[in-house]
C-alpha cells in the first residue's frame, strides 16, 4: 500500500518514555491511534509547564490563529 509505513507513529512522533503527551481537542481514537505507548507515558489533555509534546488538533485555520498563541503562553507560565 503506498505511504505504508511498519514504524509505529508513537515513534514517528518521538514520544518517550516517561512522557507527558498533551492532547488538546483530539478525536476519541486518539490513544487508539498513537498505539502502545512507551513505558510511563501518558496522555493527558492538561497543559503544563516545559510541556515537551502538545498535539493540538483544529479544522480550520482560524481556530489555530487563535489558540496557538494562547497554547504558547500557557505552556510557558503553567
Amino acid at each position: 500500500m503506498a505511504g505504508y509505513s511498519a514504524t509505529p507513529l508513537v515513534r514517528k512522533l518521538g514520544i518517550r518514555s516517561g512522557e507527558r503527551v498533551v492532547s488538546l481537542h483530539a478525536p476519541a481514537y486518539y490513544a487508539k491511534l498513537l498505539g502502545a505507548l512507551p513505558a510511563g507515558a501518558i496522555i493527558t489533555s492538561r497543559i503544563h509547564a516545559g510541556a515537551r509534546f502538545v498535539h493540538l488538533f483544529v479544522s480550520r485555520r482560524a481556530a489555530l490563529d487563535n489558540e496557538l498563541p494562547k497554547l504558547r503562553d500557557r505552556k510557558s507560565v503553567v
